[in-house]
Formats: C-alpha cells, structure tokens, sequence
C-alpha cells in the first residue's frame, strides 16, 4: 500500500490551453502536470518540481459542462505591444472553459496538508480568474497498486495507450517549468486524455483509491523527468 492525503478542488471554471492552438483557445478535458506543479507551488509559497521532496503524483478531473468566453487580448509583435496611431492595438478571442470542475489530487502525505489548508497564495486551475477552493482533505488514505482497472477524466501515457487501443485524445503535454521567471520548459509528455470510463491495462502506473474504489495513474519522478 502507499500512503498518501487526498485533496480536492473545486472551481467555478477552468481553462487549461492546447498547446499550439492559436485562435480560438480550447481548453484541455485534463490539466497537464505542469498545472498541477504550478498549484503545488502556489499552496507551499516556493517553487516546487518533480522528484524536490515529491517522489509521485496522482490525479484526476471531473466537471459538469463546457461553455465559451469573449476574451480581449493586448496584441504584440517582437516583444512589446502593439500600436497602431498612438493606441494598443487589442484583439478578441474565444476561449472555452469547464464549468464546476473538480480535482481530486494524490500526494505523498507530508507537508501537503498543512500546505493546502493555509495555502500562501491563490489557487487557480488555469487562468487567473479560475479561482479554485479546498472542498475536502482526506488523510491517511491507501493506495493500492493494481495492474488494470476503469479510468476517466485522467491523462495516460501513450504507450499504455497505443498499447491497450484506448480511444483518447493525444497531446504533447508540458511537465514542469524550472523557473518562475524564465519559466525554461523542463520537459514534455505525450499523454492521452481519457474523458470516459474505460478499462485499461497500466503495470506499474495504476493505483486504486482504497475508500472510494477510484482508479487513477501514478507518476513518480523519475518517469517524469525521462525520456520516455
């Protein structure tokens, strides 16, 4: 068994951006892991990245519905905005979001639930407006390695994917950023987001929620910061 703390979020919406996509912005059914760093970081008050005092994480997101917003944006060109006869030029956009999101997040049990019972700044699953709140925080929960087991609303690596013919969306995926000011990529992940139940095959990656019979994947570290 592993022991972790479970911690669960919600929000009135949330946005996570495509990669790549310009133009009108869809959002991503699941946060890449670099989303989940970012609301580590933000909840402990310093910057956090895999395998620095955490060995693993786990997740999964659930909500209700998707809707649209009318975003206003500052254009820019080579650096700095741009201007057009004295004024900043500005240009509208769709961007879409989830509605009532909700992350059940998996860590290892220490320091995480002081951390998100006091977090040092604001949680947001996205965009600075997604505000996110602490609904519930389990403690002392097992995780129980298993080898198969039905999944959704998670991402899976693609080789588990391509592996078992799961139908998913694929995406090359942002792991962590090394720094809040450079923000210098650290490293990416090809996943496939699986948004409806499925049963699926994951030596190795697949734990089962001892409580709630909830299975979701794994990831350490060291699998984060590979190659693979």
């Amino acid at each position: 068994m592993i022991k972790a703390v479970c911690i669960e979020i919600g929000a009135y919406t949330a946005s996570f951006r495509v990669p790549h996509l310009h133009g009108h912005q869809l959002t991503l059914d699941v946060p890449p892991p670099s989303t989940i760093f970012g609301l580590l970081s933000a909840a402990k008050g310093e910057w956090v990245l895999p395998g620095e005092g955490l060995p693993w994480i786990a997740y999964c997101l659930t909500y209700e519905g998707k809707g649209e917003d009318l975003e206003t944006i500052i254009a820019y060109d080579r650096g700095r905005p741009l201007f057009k006869r004295g004024e900043i030029v500005r240009n509208i956009f769709r961007r879409e979001f989830l509605l009532n999101p909700r992350l059940t997040l998996y860590l290892p049990e220490r320091p995480w639930v002081g951390s998100f019972q006091r977090p040092r700044f604001p949680l947001v699953l996205g965009r600075s407006q997604d505000v996110a709140y602490v609904l519930r925080i389990r403690e002392a929960v097992n995780l129980e390695p298993v080898n198969e087991g039905e999944v959704s609303g998670v991402l899976l690596p693609y080789r588990l994917v391509f592996g078992s013919g799961t139908p998913a969306l694929i995406y090359n995926l942002p792991v962590a950023f090394e720094s809040p000011y450079q923000r210098r990529l650290l490293g990416m992940k090809i996943f496939g987001i699986i948004r409806e139940p499925w049963t699926v095959k994951g030596e190795n990656f697949l734990v089962r929620d001892g409580q709630t019979g909830r299975v979701i994947p794994r990831y350490t570290h060291e699998w984060l910061l590979s190659e693979d």
